[in-house]
């Protein structure tokens, strides 16, 4: 018999088919790779790829990163520097900036970006205490929300979604140890079975899976609000089987994080950046397609000769050919058919036509010869305006992420002090969560772009250097550390050697040193 949380399972691949989204997923994920003629019999005609979507995609996730973007609780009257700076640490430890590339590459392909945080027994800190929270990378195929017709799942530090749901894939084995663990009786986890239900992944290559004895099954997880405790509770299950029963987090926030690339009304799944292009990248390549086949048939001379004169045509060189009466016009060339320029011309008016709906132009694709940086600079961030929604979407995921982790410092950090290093002073503080009095919120601090701002800081070290505002060693210390290889072993060598042994600084009237970085 099927468990509860499978029949709700169900119940959200049926709602998925209804929208054909796990379809396009799989399909935008295929077009991304390069696999774009799925399912085509070419018969050993060519099948070209000439992508418009990857390059755009990585370019607008490539503009989002670029500006560093730094999580900061505040609350009145209350020092937090220590809870900011665990904060700190865990993005590090966690490693959120390679995770956040994945998340917007989830949400260019699928429309959603998916994050799931929990209580991680298996990280052992400095002081000994086990556990800290972490926050694992989940596809939007396999997440199920109660009330499909809006993405939100907390509101207002508590779960707002009636349920929430995700799933995964593990081995047969390691789902029996975890529900031995759990006390389940011996004979359920006899019932704990592998199963074939892998098509509904977010990519086509998750329903192949190596063939061992020891086969995966659907794992289930379900989380919801318990009104008796007034907190969130969770529980997994297979098909048949409970492996882990009712389970308090202790947290009032459903530890899911939620957003879309571009959100449409009435759901809780967004629209991909892919799905629109697609169309577009299927004409395009079949054009091209064309374009090669003519060339393949039409593209090269072709030789005509009298058959009732020569009786046979032949390609060896030097050779001796028969011809029967007058040889003048036995054989003709005819030139070949050039690709028409309609067709590429289309081509071209249909990459530019999809580069313009999207927001992309040449300055953002580095397509252009960088002669006025000042101007550049202004193109890209005027363009840029496209991607304020996906920009704002980060901003309100990292604040979920931010709230979601206060929730658990504040109820497993506890009485427990924990040691918090300042790599500044070299010292350590003790921070204990239950100190904190206030209702700390978190803002999502965003830097400049470092595409810009980076060039920027060495034109304005260039020219206070050019002026004798600054010395060499000042200079130097300011520049970002991989414009000049082993950087501090220069400074040193430089602060060892005598003061008068170089000009510590430089005027209109002295060249003898550098003026730039880039001639350093």
């Amino acid at each position: 018999m099927a468990t509860d949380n499978w029949k709700l399972y169900q119940k959200g691949i049926e709602y998925n088919e209804s929208l054909e989204y796990v379809t396009k997923v799989q399909t935008n994920e295929r077009f991304v790779s390069g696999d774009q003629w799925k399912g085509v019999k070419s018969n050993g005609l060519p099948t070209p790829v000439f992508n418009i979507i990857k390059r755009p995609l990585y370019h607008f996730i490539a503009y989002l990163i670029s500006s560093p973007r730094k999580i900061k609780f505040t609350s009145n009257n209350e020092d937090l520097t220590l809870l900011n700076r665990i904060i700190e640490k865990n993005w590090e430890l966690d490693k959120l900036d390679d995770k956040i590339k994945i998340w917007l590459r989830d949400a260019g392909v699928s429309g959603d970006m998916v994050g799931h945080m929990y209580w991680d027994t298996s990280i052992e800190n400095e002081n000994g205490i086990i556990g800290d929270y972490s926050v694992e990378c989940i596809d939007g195929t396999n997440v199920f929300l109660g009330n499909a017709n809006t993405k939100i799942i907390n509101k207002r530090g508590k779960m707002f979604q009636p349920y929430v749901l995700i799933t995964g894939r593990e081995f047969v084995s390691r789902l029996k140890e975890e529900a031995k663990e759990n006390e389940i009786p011996q004979e359920m986890i006899n019932n704990i079975r592998s199963d074939e239900d892998n098509d509904n992944l977010a990519s086509e290559l998750g329903s192949r899976e190596v063939e061992t004895e020891d086969k995966k099954a659907t794992y289930v997880i379900k989380y919801w609000f318990d009104k008796g405790t007034n907190t969130v509770h969770w529980n997994k299950e297979t098909q048949n089987v409970t492996i882990v029963k009712d389970k308090d987090t202790k947290i009032k926030m459903c530890p899911i994080l939620f957003e879309n690339w571009e959100p449409r009304k009435n759901s809780y799944h967004g629209e991909a950046f892919c799905t629109q292009l697609i169309p577009a990248q299927k004409f395009i390549n079949k054009q091209y397609a064309i374009a090669m086949i003519h060339s393949l048939l039409a593209a090269l001379p072709i030789r005509i000769y009298d058959k009732s004169r020569l009786q046979k045509l032949t390609n060896q060189a030097g050779a001796s050919i028969g011809i029967i009466g007058d040889p003048t016009n036995v054989i003709k060339t005819v030139e070949g058919s050039p690709v028409p320029e309609t067709v590429m011309s289309i081509v071209d008016r249909a990459k530019q036509s999809t580069n313009e709906s999207i927001g992309v132009n040449d300055v953002m694709l580095g397509n252009v010869t960088p002669t006025n940086a000042t101007a550049i600079v202004q193109i890209v961030e005027q363009s840029s305006t496209t991607l304020l929604n996906q920009s704002t979407a980060l901003n309100n995921f990292l604040e979920q992420y931010a709230e979601i982790a206060y929730e658990f410092i504040k109820n497993y950090y506890g009485e427990i002090g924990r040691n918090v290093y300042d790599e500044k002073t070299k010292t350590s503080e003790v921070f204990v969560a239950s100190n904190i009095k206030g209702n700390p919120r978190p803002k999502i601090e965003v830097g400049s772009s470092r595409w810009w701002s980076e060039n920027a800081s060495i034109q304005t070290l260039d020219n206070m250097f050019s002026k004798g505002v600054i010395d060499i060693i000042q200079y130097l210390d300011r520049l970002p550390d991989d414009i000049i290889p082993r950087k501090d072993e220069l400074i040193e060598s430089l602060k060892a050697t005598t003061n008068n042994a170089i000009p510590l600084q430089i005027n209109d009237s002295q060249q003898s040193l550098p003026l730039s970085s880039t001639q350093l």
